[in-house]
């Protein structure tokens, strides 16, 4: 008699327990699904927004950019004889608006800039305008 109470009873624990385990598979796999969707979309918008670097050198008379050790733009630029302080506020406020520690904006003459100076050295060339940036 017992045997016949409990063999019904074991049925209904394993059904019971393989719909529990089906079901925690499908929410595995919905969380990891969501998971793999945000961070796609996270990496989308990281390589969808340019660096500081990428949105200089979108500029025809900007030859060369970098940012220095010492937080420093220097940017080469071909002189057609215009003042370049405005230029250089520019990337400032750009700067600050891309969220880069820029503590000086250096524009220099894109004839004799050298930017090969080493790990240690700065570039260095006929400086055409400077601004420190707030």
């Amino acid at each position: 008699m017992i045997k016949y109470i409990l063999i019904p009873v074991f049925f209904l624990l394993f059904a019971c327990s393989c719909t529990d385990e089906k079901q925690d598979q499908s929410n595995r796999a919905l969380a990891a699904k969501r998971a793999r969707a945000a961070t796609d979309s996270i990496l989308a918008n990281a390589r969808a927004q340019p660096t500081l670097l990428d949105l200089i050198l979108t500029n025809d008379a900007v030859t060369e950019a970098v940012i220095t050790s010492s937080n420093v733009l220097v940017v080469a630029v071909k002189d057609n004889g215009q003042d370049k302080a405005p230029m250089a506020e520019l990337y400032c406020r750009m700067a600050r608006e891309n969220g880069d520690k820029i503590g000086m904006v250096k524009i220099l003459d894109a004839m004799d800039a050298e930017f090969n100076v080493g790990p240690e050295g700065s570039p260095y060339g006929t400086t055409l305008a400077t601004s420190f940036c707030p």
